[in-house]
């Protein structure tokens, strides 16, 4: 696979992302989503060190990847993708888990991804 092919794939990919998600989706975000997908029950700190991110970054990525009440506007915001509980180890620590939205939403990118994966294969072939 040459360097045009792979970055055409990878850019398929986060519109795929973007159309399930939101178009505004930031790239943080959806590595964000792919870390917790990955390990469920993870903590903020090794997120962190995965992702090479500011506790700040981390704690702005997770906010809107959550679903949070907004005081100033008096509305729910967020996606509503992946949720907070205490950590049975540390109660001041939080890990996080995929919402059963945040899951259904991971499935359709994975079932959508397998289709331009197979059909990128058959062009291999083709070709």
């Amino acid at each position: 696979m040459n360097l045009a092919t792979w970055a055409g794939i990878h850019s398929k990919v986060l519109n795929i992302v973007r159309e399930e998600v939101s178009p505004d989706l930031p790239v943080q975000q959806w590595q964000v989503l792919c870390e917790i997908a990955n390990a469920p029950g993870i903590g903020s700190s090794d997120l962190k060190n995965r992702l090479k991110m500011t506790g700040g970054s981390l704690t702005r990525n997770i906010k809107m990847l959550s679903q949070f009440y907004d005081r100033r506007t008096e509305e729910t915001k967020g996606y509503d993708l992946i949720e907070a509980h205490i950590d049975t180890f540390e109660r001041r620590a939080r890990v996080y888990y995929l919402t059963s939205k945040g899951q259904q939403t991971m499935q359709r990118v994975y079932n959508r991804v397998q289709k331009l994966q197979s059909s990128m294969e058959r062009l291999d072939v083709a070709i």
